[in-house]
C-alpha cells in the first residue's frame, strides 16, 4: 500500500507542467486497479518536471516504463528532496517497499 500523504495527478504533461517542480525529488508512477495505486516505478531526479516529461516522450528508453503507460495510462506522485544522498536513500527505500515491476 502506498503512503496516504502523496497526492496523486494523472500522468499528462499537462499536469507535470501544473505540478511537478523543477528541484530534485523522488517519484512513483503507478496505475490503478480497482480504487488501489499499483507502483509500476520508482525513480529520482534533479529535476522532477523534466524526467516526468522525459517519461511522457515518445523517445523513452525504458521499455517496461513505455508499455506501462500505454497499456495503463498513470499516475504520479512525488516527493521534494535537495540532498543527492537522500534522494538515493528514499528511491532505494520506495523501491524496497513498494517492489515496482520496472524497478529491476
Amino acid at each position: 500500500m502506498l503512503c496516504p500523504r502523496y497526492n496523486w495527478y494523472e500522468y499528462a504533461a499537462d499536469n507535470v507542467k501544473t505540478y511537478a517542480p523543477n528541484s530534485g525529488g523522488v517519484y512513483i508512477l503507478t496505475y490503478r486497479e480497482q480504487d488501489k495505486h499499483i507502483a509500476f516505478y520508482v525513480g529520482k531526479a534533479t529535476d522532477l518536471e523534466k524526467q516526468l516529461l522525459g517519461h511522457l516522450s515518445p523517445t523513452e528508453s525504458d521499455p517496461c516504463v513505455k508499455a506501462y503507460l500505454n497499456k495503463h495510462g498513470g499516475y504520479f506522485s512525488f516527493i521534494e528532496i535537495d540532498s543527492e544522498e537522500e534522494r538515493n536513500k528514499i528511491e532505494q527505500e520506495q523501491i524496497f517497499r513498494l517492489d515496482p515491476r520496472c524497478n529491476v
